[in-house]
C-alpha cells in the first residue's frame, strides 16, 4: 500500500508564490504602508491560490500593487477597487454563458434552500414592520405605513424567487413537470 502525499495548501512552492510572500511581508513590515502594523495575512492568499479560490492573475496583481505601494509610500486603493470591480464583472459574465444544467433533484434542493433563505429574510423584514406602533382607531397613517411595509417585504421575497425561476428556466420547467 502506497501513501499519497498531500500538498500543504499554506506552503509556497512556485516562484510566483514565493515572490508574493516576499513582497507581501515587505509591505507588511513597511512603516509607511502599514502604520498600525496590522497583519496582512499573506499566507491566506497562498492558501486561496492552492485551493483554487485565487488565480495567478490575483497573485500578480497583489505583487504589483504592493511593489507600487512600497515605491510610493502608500497603497493605491483606487487601483485595487478597479481590479476588484473588473474581477467581479468578469465572474458575472462567466456565470451567464456557461452554467451547467442541474438535475431535477439538485434544482429542487437548490430552490427549496433559496426559498427558505428568502423566507428568513422576509421574517427579518417583518420584524422591523411589527415595530411600527399603530392605534387602529386613531392613526390611519401609521397603519397604512405598517401594511405597506409588510407588502414590500413579501414583494421582495416573491421577486427574489421569480429571479431564480428566470435565471434557471430549463431547470424550473423540468422541476414543474416532475411535480
Amino acid at each position: 500500500m502506497t501513501k499519497t502525499k498531500h500538498k500543504d495548501p499554506y506552503k509556497a512552492t512556485s516562484k510566483l508564490e514565493k515572490d508574493y510572500l516576499q513582497i507581501c511581508s515587505k509591505a507588511e513590515k513597511n512603516k509607511r504602508l502599514n502604520k498600525d502594523q496590522r497583519n496582512f495575512d499573506c499566507d491566506t492568499m497562498i492558501y486561496n491560490y492552492n485551493t483554487g479560490e485565487a488565480t495567478k492573475s490575483d497573485l500578480r496583481f497583489y505583487i504589483n500593487w504592493y511593489k507600487k505601494g512600497i515605491k510610493t509610500g502608500e497603497l493605491d486603493w483606487d487601483y485595487y477597487d478597479t481590479y476588484q470591480a473588473a474581477k467581479k464583472k468578469k465572474k458575472k459574465t462567466k456565470k451567464k454563458g456557461g452554467s451547467k444544467k442541474m438535475s431535477s433533484k439538485e434544482f429542487k434542493v437548490f430552490l427549496l434552500g433559496k426559498e427558505k433563505e428568502y423566507e428568513n429574510d422576509r421574517q427579518k423584514c417583518s420584524r422591523t414592520c411589527s415595530k411600527i406602533k399603530t392605534n387602529y382607531a386613531q392613526n390611519k397613517d401609521k397603519l397604512n405605513k405598517k401594511t405597506k411595509c409588510y407588502a414590500t417585504c413579501e414583494k421582495k421575497r416573491l421577486t427574489s424567487i421569480q429571479k431564480i425561476h428566470k435565471q434557471y428556466p430549463k431547470e424550473f420547467k423540468l422541476y414543474l413537470k416532475n411535480l
